[in-house]
């Protein structure tokens, strides 16, 4: 149980240092980076065909 709170705890600390690196950055760059996220985790929700049956 304390290895995920402790994996939850690290999670949230990348994900708001991430949102602080952002916003010093301009709008183009963060759209880009977000439609890279988002690709990105398209891919990895993608499964092969042999999973699809």
């Amino acid at each position: 149980m304390e290895k995920r709170f402790d994996s939850v705890k690290m999670t949230r600390e990348i994900r708001d240092k991430n949102r602080e690196r952002m916003k010093t950055k301009s709008t183009e760059e963060r759209e880009q980076f977000y439609k890279k996220k988002a690709a990105a985790i398209l891919n990895v929700n993608e499964k092969p065909p042999e999973y699809n049956k």
